[in-house]
């Protein structure tokens, strides 16, 4: 089995450059149409998927919608497959958190920022085990299946990479985030395999 990790579409905060994480915001109309093409792209090269998951994040639900419309199938919404929780840094620019916490910054764009979490938010580390554990729960639930959809967030999918590829943690692997609706494809023995 083939797991797709794609990131949802654009939401306006994309576009202001500020951080989402927990905070729900919708899909803009660009993140509309990223979400139909990218459907539309999967359909076109035979790339088929048997369920498709997502966030309880609504730009990760839209997102999943509009694909999972175009395979006639229903997305199911899974809680712990959300962005990584960035605390007080949520709904805030990078400039502004850069200027009110810049020491907390420079710890989390550092190669030690494995374990660190912003005021009252999660850590990678945190973030890649509640990930890494509903993965494997999806993989176990969907046996002998061939594609897997997972529509979830930057954070999520720059960190299972790093976690399964055991990435130096340096700033420029930080740098992973996918674009919205660009995808990364695992194979199910990558989740199932990973200990940590």
């Amino acid at each position: 089995m083939e797991l797709f990790l794609i990131r949802h579409g654009q939401t306006n905060w994309n576009k202001e450059k500020k951080i989402q994480g927990s905070i729900d915001i919708s899909l803009n109309d660009v993140g509309i149409k990223e979400a139909t093409d990218r459907a539309d792209y999967f359909f076109k090269n035979n790339i088929i998927p048997d369920a498709i998951y997502c966030s309880n994040k609504k730009r990760a639900i839209e997102t999943a919608t509009l694909i999972a419309k175009k395979f006639s199938l229903k997305p199911i919404v899974i809680e712990n497959l959300e962005e990584m929780n960035l605390g007080l840094w949520e709904g805030k620019t990078w400039k502004e958190v850069q200027r009110q916490y810049p020491k907390e910054l420079s710890i989390f764009e550092s190669k030690d920022c494995k374990y660190f979490s912003s005021h009252n938010g999660e850590s990678y580390v945190d973030v890649a085990y509640r990930v890494i554990k509903e993965l494997k729960n999806i993989c176990n639930k969907e046996k002998n299946k061939k594609n897997i959809f997972v529509v979830t967030h930057g954070a999520v999918i720059m960190t299972i990479r790093l976690f399964l590829e055991d990435k130096n943690w340096q700033k420029k692997n930080i740098n992973l985030i996918p674009k919205n609706l660009e995808f990364v494809k695992i194979n199910e023995k990558e989740i199932l395999d990973y200990e940590f």
